[in-house]
C-alpha cells in the first residue's frame, strides 16, 4: 500500500474521531458523569505478527448502570484492510460485555476503507438508545 493509501486510511479514522465519535462522547457526558466517560484513539500490534489494528473507541453509562462501549477498527491482514464496527453492552450483573451490533469488511483499496470507516461510524455512532439525552 502506497503512503497516499495509507493517509487516506488515517485521516478517516482521525475524521471519524474527531466528528461522530467526540459528538457521542460528549452527548455521553452530559447524561453519565459518573464513571465519565472514555474517548479513545489507539494503534496495537497484533499478537505475533507485522500487523497493526487502529481503534476508535467511546465507552459511557446508561442510568441503569449498564456500561456501553462504540468502537470503529481498522486491521492490517497481510495486503488487506479489515474495517469493523461495533456496539457493546456490559449489564450490572454481567461479567463479560455482549455485542448488540456489529459491521464488518474487508478491503485491499485504501478508498474503499475510507468509505467504509465513515458509513461505519455514522451508523455505529447513531446507536444511542440507551443514553440518557439519545
Amino acid at each position: 500500500m502506497s503512503i497516499d493509501g495509507i493517509r487516506v486510511v488515517l485521516r478517516a479514522l482521525a475524521e471519524v474521531r474527531d466528528d461522530e465519535f467526540y459528538s457521542l462522547y460528549v452527548l455521553a457526558s452530559r447524561g453519565q458523569p459518573k464513571p465519565f466517560p472514555q474517548i479513545e484513539f489507539r494503534i496495537r500490534q497484533v499478537a505475533e505478527s507485522a500487523d497493526v489494528r487502529v481503534v476508535v473507541h467511546v465507552e459511557a453509562g446508561s442510568p441503569d448502570g449498564t456500561r456501553l462501549g462504540w468502537a470503529l477498527t481498522v486491521t492490517t491482514r497481510g495486503d488487506l484492510l479489515i474495517v469493523e464496527g461495533c456496539v457493546e453492552m456490559l449489564a450490572p450483573e454481567d461479567e463479560q460485555w455482549h455485542e448488540v451490533f456489529e459491521r464488518s469488511a474487508k478491503t485491499s483499496d485504501p478508498r474503499e476503507a475510507d468509505d467504509l470507516t465513515r458509513a461505519f461510524a455514522a451508523e455505529i455512532c447513531s446507536r444511542r438508545e440507551r443514553l440518557v439525552h439519545a
